[in-house]
């Protein structure tokens, strides 16, 4: 299964063909909230085989069994590349900022729990010994 899975990310190195023109094979990236299907395409990718790792050694399948990928990812991303800009996918960050002071509260995220409540450090602190001031987040 993991040889279809490299052969793949090794393909989507490669342009594809249509009406014998080149096409690059975008691709969207997912990374936890920082990237959400974030438009770019693989710039590099390396692959190293462990010398003294294993292999698999029926006929056929002689392959080996540990391989260590490295790629580059170039960006696109899906929005206007301005100064100003969103450049990361997270919610809380508005899509076109414009003149907007980012030490304004409003564009900071909600860190309130489903209930409503505002996270207190506090009891958190009392919990390990410690006392902690202004240890309330809004």
């Amino acid at each position: 299964m993991y040889i279809q899975k490299l052969n793949y990310l090794i393909g989507l190195c490669y342009p594809s063909y249509h009406n014998n023109r080149m096409i690059p094979p975008f691709i969207n990236l997912t990374l936890g909230d920082m990237f959400n299907k974030t438009p770019g395409f693989l710039n590099s990718l390396s692959l190293e085989v462990d010398d003294v790792g294993t292999w698999e050694i029926e006929n056929g399948l002689q392959f080996p069994k540990h391989i260590t990928c490295q790629c580059e990812f170039q960006y696109i991303g899906a929005h206007p590349q301005i100064t100003t800009g969103k450049h990361y996918d997270l919610g809380w960050i508005p899509t076109d900022a414009g003149e907007a002071k980012w030490s304004d509260k409003r564009w900071w995220p909600d860190r309130k729990f489903n209930d409503g409540d505002t996270f207190n450090a506090t009891n958190l602190f009392e919990t390990l010994g410690q006392k902690e001031d202004n240890a309330e987040i809004t």
